[in-house]
């Protein structure tokens, strides 16, 4: 009797496994992937829709492709572009490496993944210090397979004298740190990560509820704090101005910027880049906070780079 009660309660777990296999959600399957572009690292990345463009979504510090989900999904039945977001290594859930931990590198890594894509006609939109990413790109492999090329709330520049004259990060003189924000995301997080996460999300945020909080929190917490810091640190050296001006005329440019950004972006653009767009709205994470209206300032983008 007692063989038989377990032989069956082997068979109904057998059965509801299979049925839980069954009607899994197959949101992760459709989405999801890794590809290995080196020896020691393995990059995750989502992807939707179809198309000869394909639109890469490159997030910035310590993010992930979590934050490009309603652009992903914005995309999902689409037959012109592939939209893909991935995490840039010890991001995400793509490999935490010793080493590689600076913006020159993150190029490499993306010239990696955009072969294993065979993506042909790129359009490269970086967020944040993700557009460190995508301007290195640009420094060390050109742009002849670029089809596009976005900026989100990134600037050409890291350091100027006067951040609040010039469009560029951090406000410096010569190599100091005039405005502590050197110190404030690279010794900082190493000493004290958890007020550094509450601040930055709350910084980036219109809506710094502490569900959008913890959102933010546990992707930057998936990075450890050493590489944290490393990757600002590394950040800070950074100046792709003549990269973002050899685009105009190349490739159709489109910045778009918080509203605090709007003049020093668009004084900028009219001086350095004059045949880019510029859209300012929202803070630090406007595409997130306002999907739809950032999806419709990219589909009108995307529109004239369709053919």
């Amino acid at each position: 009797m007692r063989s038989m009660m377990i032989k069956k309660i082997g068979q109904s777990a057998a059965i509801l496994a299979s049925l839980l296999a069954s009607h899994a959600p197959l949101r992760a399957e459709s989405l999801d992937d890794f590809v290995k572009v080196s020896e020691d690292l393995t990059i995750h990345y989502r992807s939707e829709g179809s198309g000869d463009v394909t639109i890469v979504f490159v997030p910035g510090w310590t993010m992930s492709t979590d934050v490009f989900e309603r652009q992903l999904t914005h995309f999902k039945d689409s037959k012109d572009f592939r939209a893909v977001s991935y995490d840039p290594r010890a991001q995400g859930l793509s490999s935490i490496t010793i080493e590689g931990h600076y913006y020159e590198q993150h190029a490499r890594d993306l010239h990696a993944f955009l072969s294993k894509l065979e993506a042909k006609r790129t359009v490269l939109v970086g967020w944040s210090s993700g557009g460190g990413d995508v301007l290195e790109y640009v420094r060390l492999f050109g742009s002849d397979n670029l089809a596009g090329f976005v900026l989100v709330d990134t600037a050409p520049k890291v350091k100027t004298t006067d951040n609040t004259a010039e469009w560029a990060w951090f406000g410096t003189r010569d190599e100091g740190d005039q405005d502590g924000f050197l110190r404030f995301f690279s010794y900082e997080v190493m000493r004290d990560r958890k007020k550094i996460n509450t601040d930055f999300a709350t910084w980036m945020l219109e809506d710094a509820s502490p569900a959008n909080i913890r959102f933010v929190e546990k992707i930057t917490n998936r990075t450890p704090d050493s590489i944290a810091a490393l990757l600002n640190s590394s950040y800070w050296y950074l100046d792709n101005t003549q990269q973002v001006k050899d685009l105009n005329g190349k490739v159709p440019l489109l910045y778009v910027t918080r509203e605090e950004w709007k003049g020093l972006a668009t004084k900028w653009a009219e001086k350095n880049t004059p045949a880019a767009k510029v859209v300012s709205f929202g803070k630090h994470m406007m595409f997130w906070e306002h999907a739809d209206r950032f999806n419709s300032v990219l589909d009108e983008y995307l529109s004239s780079i369709k053919r």
